[in-house]
């Protein structure tokens, strides 16, 4: 259906009575002086003809004028552009515990880091799983990939080239060497706003993906986890938080119960630390113990960022105001053509 971008111009037309009314009651004008010789050439009788022909076509120019102000035009409902997404940078735990084989695809079990790989790919990429859960995946996001242990890693920048980014993702491992299997948040969530400036004045937006508390004290950069999420809140990054860690104690757990006691609390530590980033960075804490949770964390995302964003589509459209301008001056012209030619009058 057609559609005014400005139809405040409309009130113009109210010139068309007025002009009509005045051309009408203005005196006609006469030759004070002539010779009767020069106007034989001139046809009589026809000028009331001509002059109102001429006066209707610039009544008709000067509507279609107005009208294109008014910026007639027509939506395109089957085609939408693209909207402009977000940036993504994915924070990707690879410390030694993510090597722990206790998540399943599929009914088969796998370690928490290729169960991270899979659901990660059905965000980015879209897909179904096998309970019937659909990604319709994020072609619009810059999306990048950082990976941290002891160490914060730069793995992809942000791209809209997320196949290459779901290569680099898969090829990620845990950590082996014990020395670099550590867990780094902070200089993780630092790295990933720096990464994230690239994108231009896109919706920032961080996930981290983590199992462990913060090991590496002091960090490397000196700032707190907590100094990081509140860098995070006064860029309005919100950091999302997914926690693939696991409270329960295996029956196999054969340490001391001072040591078990011991590996609960360092437990509740990490939660209390994961929550605290989410809480001041304004983002999300999901807990996803195992691959059900990890997948409804991550639907739950690619919801919640879909939502932010819906305003900022548009349709194409059809605009009409130039072919308006153009039949406006053609008019105009071929009126004054005319009024020199065949339509020329003598007052």
């Amino acid at each position: 259906m057609a559609e005014l971008a400005r139809p405040e111009w409309l009130v113009g037309l109210i010139v068309l009575p007025l002009l009509v009314g005045w051309w009408l009651r203005r005196r006609r004008p006469a030759v004070r002086y002539s010779l009767a010789g020069s106007l034989l050439a001139v046809g009589a009788g026809r000028a009331w003809v001509t002059r109102a022909m001429a006066r209707t076509a610039k009544l008709m120019a000067l509507m279609l004028g107005i009208v294109a102000l008014s910026g007639p035009r027509w939506p395109d409902e089957q085609t939408r552009v693209d909207t402009e997404g977000i940036g993504l940078m994915l924070l990707v735990d690879v410390s030694g515990s993510m090597a722990e084989r206790d998540f399943s695809l599929d009914g088969f079990p796998v370690s928490r880091l290729e169960a991270v790989q899979h659901a990660f790919r059905l965000l980015l990429i879209g897909g179904t799983t096998s309970d019937g859960t659909a990604f319709e995946g994020r072609p619009t996001d810059l999306a990048g990939l950082l990976a941290f242990a002891t160490r914060a890693e730069s793995t992809c920048p942000p791209t809209l080239s997320h196949s290459v980014l779901v290569r680099e993702l898969e090829g990620l491992r845990p950590q082996s060497d014990p020395r670099r299997a550590w867990t780094n948040l902070t200089d993780a969530i630092l790295l990933g706003l720096e990464r994230l400036q690239s994108v231009g004045p896109r919706r920032k937006v961080l996930i981290l993906l983590t199992d462990g508390v913060q090991t590496v004290d002091p960090s490397p950069s000196g700032w707190k986890t907590r100094q990081a999420a509140q860098a995070a809140a006064s860029l309005k990054v919100p950091v999302h938080v997914i926690d693939a860690g696991n409270d329960a104690l295996s029956a196999e757990d054969n340490r001391s119960p001072e040591a078990r006691r011991e590996a609960l609390a360092r437990r509740a530590e990490a939660v209390y630390l994961m929550q605290e980033v989410a809480r001041i960075s304004d983002g999300r804490y999901l807990r996803a113990g195992d691959s059900s949770a990890l997948i409804d964390a991550c639907k739950l995302l690619d919801r919640l960022e879909r939502q932010r964003i819906e305003s900022f589509q548009y349709r194409r459209y059809t605009e009409a105001y130039p072919w308006l301008l153009l039949a406006s001056a053609l008019l105009l012209a071929g009126v004054a053509i005319l009024e020199q030619t065949r339509w020329r009058t003598i007052p």
